[in-house]
């Protein structure tokens, strides 16, 4: 048998036998220290114990192979629970999905000798169907009975006494009394209004507003009229400046030619028509050389009329636009 091949383990060249460094490369060959035996042909090989104990003692020291081994061993019996409860659900369930074949053909003969029975004359008549019975109708709930009524009485114009009784002997009625007010129709304490209405249907019991007259209205006290205020007016005559300030307006063109006096004059013309005294001494002295002033101790200027008033304002503050101040002597 030939020599064992070998090769250099830094370059891979094929070496020779018995060669110590590489031909190629010059790496020194590592020499093997142990010579095996090559079995003779006519001896039977040993088989080697040593190899087959170590594989043993590998796998008793990995860890990996015992955590695979637990694994399988967990799903076999999560397994043979789930077949166990599988037959056990079956096996409860069976007696009520499928009935045991003497029991089935007992009901079965008794189904027949069911139909072999004549039927009568009435049950031949009546049809199949009908000889199912009905299934019972339900029982209806008593229905009550309405509530008694009574019909309001018309208590209107009947003192409030027999009113009240009235209304209690016939239908036990309460009464509320309304606010009373006054009725020319009906005579004080009768009743003037009732709610609800006589001839009304209602239950007993029920509330009546009644309204209870005052009796006609009393008269109206008289209208108080003041008396009127004392009016003087003095007409004008020889010698007045402007008449017109008691009919119409007075404009810019009628004062534009007067002097600041004269529309002093003209605007207390005005009021000495009605009788004013004057304390501007030379106001007064004007004034009272005029025949038709008459000065009076109660004069009052709610006797100017509108138009009176308007003149007598407009003529003064045109002497403040003009002149600064109104005049008080010539």
């Amino acid at each position: 048998m030939n020599e064992q091949e070998s090769y250099c383990s830094n370059c891979g060249h094929k070496l020779g036998p018995g060669a110590e460094f590489c031909s190629e490369c010059g790496q020194r060959v590592a020499q093997p220290q142990v010579q095996q035996q090559q079995p003779q042909p006519s001896q039977q090989p040993a088989t080697p114990a040593q190899p087959q104990q170590q594989p043993q003692a590998a796998s008793s020291s990995n860890p990996a192979i015992w955590i695979g081994v637990g694994i399988f061993a967990f799903l076999v019996i999560v397994l043979v629970i789930a077949a166990v409860g599988g037959l056990w659900l079956f096996s409860a369930r069976a007696p009520q999905t499928s009935q045991p074949a003497t029991v089935q053909a007992t009901e079965q003969a008794a189904e027949a000798e069911v139909a072999t029975v004549p039927a009568t004359t009435e049950e031949a008549a009546t049809p199949a169907a009908t000889v199912t019975p009905a299934p019972a109708a339900p029982v209806a709930a008593p229905v009550p009975a309405p509530p008694a009524q009574v019909t309001v009485p018309n208590v209107i114009g009947l003192s409030s006494g027999d009113a009240a009784d009235r209304l209690a002997n016939i239908g036990g009625f309460q009464i509320i009394y309304n606010p009373s007010r006054y009725s020319d129709q009906y005579a004080k304490g009768a009743i003037i209004a009732q709610n609800p209405r006589g001839g009304a249907v209602v239950r007993p019991g029920d509330v009546v507003y009644i309204v209870e007259g005052l009796g006609p209205a009393p008269a109206p006290p008289p209208r108080r009229v003041a008396a009127p205020k004392p009016r003087r007016t003095v007409s004008g005559g020889q010698g007045e400046l402007a008449a017109y300030t008691r009919t119409r307006r007075v404009t810019n063109g009628d004062l534009n030619y007067r002097s600041n006096w004269e529309c002093t004059l003209i605007r207390n013309e005005i009021y000495a028509r009605h009788g004013r005294p004057f304390n501007n001494r030379q106001i007064r002295a004007w004034f009272m050389g005029q025949s038709w002033y008459q000065p009076t101790s109660n004069f009052s200027e709610s006797w100017l009329s509108s138009v009176e008033k308007r003149n007598a304002e407009f003529i003064a503050n045109y002497q403040k636009r003009t002149y600064g101040t109104p005049a008080t002597r010539p």
